[in-house]
Formats: C-alpha cells, structure tokens, sequence
C-alpha cells in the first residue's frame, strides 16, 4: 500500500471521503515525509506578485475547506486561508465569490 493510501486509511470515513474528493480535483496537495504526510492549498500568487506559497492544513480543517471550496470554489480557499492568516489577499483576488465566502466565514465566528 503507498503511502497516500495509507494515510486515506488511517483517516475516519467522514475526512476520508472529504480528503479523497480535494485531493482527486487538485484543490489540495500532499508532501511525504519519512512517516507522515503533510496537506497543503497551493496559493502562489494569491497574496503576493510573484511568490510561490501555500498554506500547510491539518486533518481537522478537512470539512471547512471542502465546504467552501465546494460553495465558492478556488475563492473560497483564498478566503478560507485568508481568515486564517488575518490578510486579505491581491486586490485582483478578492472576486465576488471571494467576498461572499469571506463574509459567511464572518459570520460563522460570531456563531
């Protein structure tokens, strides 16, 4: 068994099903280490010109971010990790949905 199935099978069904689907359609990668894996969004050029970065996740952060990829998409992440980071991204990536998604995450804190 390869490692990435491994780690998939070590998941609970309901991240498995989660992390399965993000990673089938790109929206998150993976990095193995001698023992573990690391998730990661890819967001190079998302806060800065010319940059190559990405935002290390964590199993627990699985359903949100399928939730707001599945609701907004590519801006959704943008906004996800932008929560996370207290910054707000581009001024050419804060689209629509990036500034609908941001705001539900908002209101989801005050919940």
């Amino acid at each position: 068994m390869k490692p990435l199935e491994k780690y998939l099978a070590w998941l609970p069904e309901y991240l498995r099903i989660r992390a399965t689907r993000l990673l089938e359609a790109d929206v998150i990668n993976f990095e193995f280490h001698e023992g573990w894996i690391e998730l990661w969004i890819s967001l190079n050029d998302t806060f800065d010109r010319c940059s190559a970065d990405g935002e290390r996740i964590y199993e627990k952060d699985l359903p949100e971010i399928h939730f707001f990829w599945k609701n907004f998409g590519h801006d959704g992440l943008v906004a996800w990790v932008a929560n996370k980071r207290g910054i707000d991204p581009l001024p050419e990536r804060q689209t629509e949905k990036y500034l609908e998604a941001k705001s539900q995450l908002k209101a989801c804190e005050k919940t």
